[in-house]
């Protein structure tokens, strides 16, 4: 019996369309780094947590996400890419699902702080795989002809955080108005005009008003306050009103307690009484409110996880990796050493300003534009132990970071890293990676406060679901337009002509903060939807965000091209991004300490003068006339 022998050939896989699984990638890719960036701001600024210490936090938990140029071994040489994304979306699920239950012990701010950093640490490890899994998973031309619609979902999903969950956020924690009309008589409302120091406050009486909590008072829908002024409690799931004209306000979990009283005018010698009716609605606890958005967040993102195990691909370049637990520890050992080198020289910094703060002090009784009560005069004891700090943290950062040279020395990574600080005017770029965006990152990390702090200490009295429409509508419209419009421009003029009007547009609207700082040109009463969206501070927040993602797009640029200028182009590339995320860090804790101190308008001002030392390193910064023609960028993340 003749037979006959047949090759059997496998064929190559179908490349799967892109359609399937990358603009998921990248919205799912958002949503972790906007909870912890931008809504976590939002959200512990909404349950009384103190501003420095949202801003030091919220940017110390940010760091792993500047690390992924130390984070990367871990991904590179153990498992597969594809096996990373899946497991790391996992992980941030059940850290979601960590910080909803979180939010609900007493001491919820430790425990979300830490469950929100464990996600920031997933999150940095799933980009990692996320931006190695594109290039093996599609050919370059797919590559160049997605990246823009990646760059689209991703900011979508900024939108959907920023804007959407907040907004629902705000909705659930709206206490109900209530409409109160006076029988034989009228209702005394006052009216407050004029600029700062010579206001004049006008009264005016009416049969009925709808009553609201705002600034923390007590006000009508039409922005008049109470006569007199009736403060009221944070924390309140009610208001009612007597008919005698007494206001009462009911706190989560506690009884009703008498706030003030409404003054009464009668008609011909009648006794006048109040009838009141209070507005559908019942407020949701603020932790119970959070826990619930993000709940609907866990939703969308576990969805999403669920969905690409089926569309993502398998591609044969995506090989497994053994996990090499030698390899490994040597990683997290020189990532750990240089985290606490960044440390312990953040530490020192910050007790070098407290030196030089409290030798000012020594001369200076009463500095004019100081915001706070706090006083930089350390006693003897404090000055003893905030010197031992100092020396501690000096000589733990110096050792360290000889440690961490010799620890680095022979290996790729510290190759990688000697080739980077060789290069031409290296001193230039690194000034300009630290300064371009400093003032920029600080404006970022304050406004959210800025916008939610009472009139009474410099904000603008905005309600969270207000912030949710200000930030994440007009803002993140501003910031898509902003990008697509400086990719434009760098790619029509090059980079040496753009450089500059794309740098002046990302800093000129800080003027306009500094001008909202000393105006406060809130929104008075109970405004719809397009009155938030057509007033001045979202239009600030629009020209803001616009100006931002204008001049980002020079940035990113820049950092390409310097990282095209070695063998070690991917290496240079991540180094450039995490010292531009440590940049991130500084700014933000920085911006905490200083709005404290100096209150808001001088905080902005001071914004000004921070954005300096980046302008000026553009005139230092080795820059060839064709740099930046053949680059072309879609800015994905921070």
């Amino acid at each position: 019996m003749d037979s006959t022998e047949t090759a059997v050939v496998t064929p190559e896989p179908k490349e799967r369309s892109p359609w399937t699984f990358t603009p998921l990638l990248y919205l799912m890719q958002a949503i972790p780094v906007a909870l912890v960036q931008e809504v976590s701001t939002i959200m512990f600024k909404s349950l009384g947590v103190e501003n420095s210490q949202i801003t030091l936090w919220t940017s110390l938990i940010a760091l792993p996400w500047s690390l992924q140029m130390l984070l990367g071994p871990f991904v590179d040489f153990n498992g597969t890419k594809r096996g990373w994304i899946l497991g790391g979306q996992a992980a941030i699920v059940l850290a979601l699902i960590g910080s909803a239950f979180a939010l609900q012990a007493p001491n919820f701010f430790g425990l979300t702080i830490g469950i929100l950093g464990t996600a920031a640490i997933f999150s940095a490890l799933c980009n990692i795989a996320t931006d190695g899994f594109y290039i093996l998973a599609l050919s370059k031309e797919k590559q160049a002809a997605f990246i823009g619609l990646n760059s689209t979902f991703y900011r979508l999903g900024r939108l959907l955080c920023t804007g959407l969950l907040v907004y629902v956020a705000g909705t659930l924690m709206r206490v109900p108005n209530v409409v109160v009309e006076a029988q034989g008589g009228q209702i005394v409302l006052e009216k407050t005009t004029g600029p700062k120091g010579q206001e004049k406050t006008q009264q005016i009486v009416q049969p009925k008003a709808t009553l609201l909590i705002k600034d923390e008072r007590l006000q009508s829908a039409s922005g008049l306050s109470t006569s007199p002024i009736i403060k009221v409690p944070p924390g309140i799931s009610k208001i009612e009103v007597y008919p005698n004209g007494a206001v009462a306000a009911t706190p989560f979990g506690g009884e009703a307690t008498v706030i003030g009283n409404l003054t009464l005018l009668s008609n011909r010698g009648e006794t006048a009484q109040v009838t009141s009716q209070a507005e559908p609605g019942t407020p949701v606890r603020p932790q119970v409110a959070w826990a619930i958005v993000l709940g609907l967040c866990i939703a969308i993102y576990g969805i999403g996880r669920a969905i690409l195990p089926v569309t993502l691909p398998r591609p044969t370049q995506d090989i497994a990796r053994p996990f090499n637990r030698t390899s490994v520890l040597e990683t997290l050992g020189r990532t750990l050493l240089i985290i606490g080198v960044f440390m312990a020289s953040m530490i020192a910094f910050g007790n070098i300003f407290k030196f030089i703060g409290h030798g000012i002090a020594q001369y200076v009784t009463k500095i004019p534009f100081i915001g706070s009560t706090e006083t930089w005069v350390m006693d003897g004891p404090k000055l003893n132990a905030e010197g031992y700090w100092l020396a501690g943290c000096l000589i733990a950062a110096v050792a360290g970071a000889i440690l961490v040279r010799q620890q680095l020395r022979g290996t790729e990574m510290g190759e990688a890293f000697t080739s980077f600080i060789r290069q031409d005017r290296f001193a230039a770029i690194f000034g300009f990676i630290l300064f371009y965006r400093f003032g920029e990152v600080m404006v970022g990390k304050i406004t959210p406060l800025f916008y939610q702090d009472p009139t009474s200490v410099g904000g603008l009295a905005l309600t969270v679901e207000q912030v949710g429409v200000v930030n994440g509508v007009m803002g993140v419209v501003g910031i898509i337009l902003g990008g697509i419009t400086g990719g434009l421009v760098v790619s029509k003029l090059g980079l040496r002509k753009a450089f500059w009007p794309l740098a002046l547009a990302m800093h000129i609207p800080n003027l306009l903060y500094l001008w909202a700082a000393k105006v406060q040109p809130t929104l008075s009463g109970d405004p719809g939807m397009a009155q938030i969206i057509f007033s001045p501070v979202s239009a600030i927040a629009f020209v803001d965000q616009f100006g931002y993602g204008f001049g980002f797009a020079a940035y990113m640029v820049y950092l390409m091209w310097v990282a095209q200028r070695g063998k070690f182009q991917t290496s240079h590339y991540a180094i450039g991004t995490g010292l531009g995320a440590l940049c991130i860090a500084m700014a933000g804790i920085f911006s905490g300490i200083v709005q404290k101190q100096f209150g808001y308008f001088n905080f902005y001002l001071s914004v000004i003068f921070f954005s300096i030392p980046g302008m000026l390193m553009l005139l230092l910064i080795p820059l060839d006339e064709h740099e930046g023609r053949d680059i072309k960028v879609e800015a994905i993340g921070d």
